[in-house]
């Protein structure tokens, strides 16, 4: 059977291969412009009904040659340098009010039993307010001096929470719209070992 992608993006011969598609997602990015929201529900219909409308990804539905696809390349779950500093975590508890901090304060208060008195204790750090799940709305700044032990045991967990649902989400899709070809997961070059 002859491939169905164009000559230009097919392999001489119609060799086996893989590709690369990334998530081309424009909605909710309360954390930065590189990590949405994935724990809010326009992220999810997005990758669920919108993503795989993508012409790319069709054509690799179609062609007996692509064995399957990585979706979303070098994801830069360090935030880019060569030291993994838990830069996403941070920058989800920093955030205001939305979803993905709302699981990460979630994950807190059940470790810490909703005591903030509890959580400043076992990072040495001094967040006030009422409770951890009060903190919602209020952005939690960690700088590289305060990572303890302790908080980075926890900025592990939250890391591991946010990847888990982003692939998640793109698999359960990406097994719904494309059924016979391997889903890949996402192409590394950072450090971060929870993720």
């Amino acid at each position: 059977s002859e491939s169905s992608l164009p000559a230009n993006l097919r392999f001489p011969n119609n060799n086996s291969y893989t590709g690369t598609v990334p998530v081309f997602y424009t909605g909710v990015y309360p954390i930065n412009i590189a990590f949405p929201d994935v724990f809010h529900s326009q992220y999810i219909n997005y990758v669920n009904n919108e993503f795989f409308k993508d012409p790319k990804m069709a054509a690799a539905n179609n062609d007996p040659y692509c064995l399957g696809l990585f979706v979303d390349n070098e994801i830069q779950w360090s935030g880019g340098g060569d030291e993994y500093l838990r830069i996403l975590p941070r920058a989800i508890l920093k955030s205001p009010g939305n979803l993905t901090k709302k699981d990460a304060l979630e994950y807190l208060a059940v470790k810490y039993n909703n005591s903030l008195t509890a959580l400043n204790s076992s990072w040495s750090t001094k967040f006030t307010g009422t409770s951890i799940r009060a903190l919602e709305n209020t952005p939690l700044i960690i700088q590289d001096t305060q990572l303890s032990n302790n908080s980075i045991q926890d900025l592990d967990a939250i890391l591991e929470r946010y990847s888990d649902k982003y692939y998640s989400v793109v698999e359960n899709a990406f097994r719904t719209k494309l059924p016979n070809k391997l889903y890949l997961g996402s192409r590394f070059n950072s450090i971060a070992e929870p993720a």
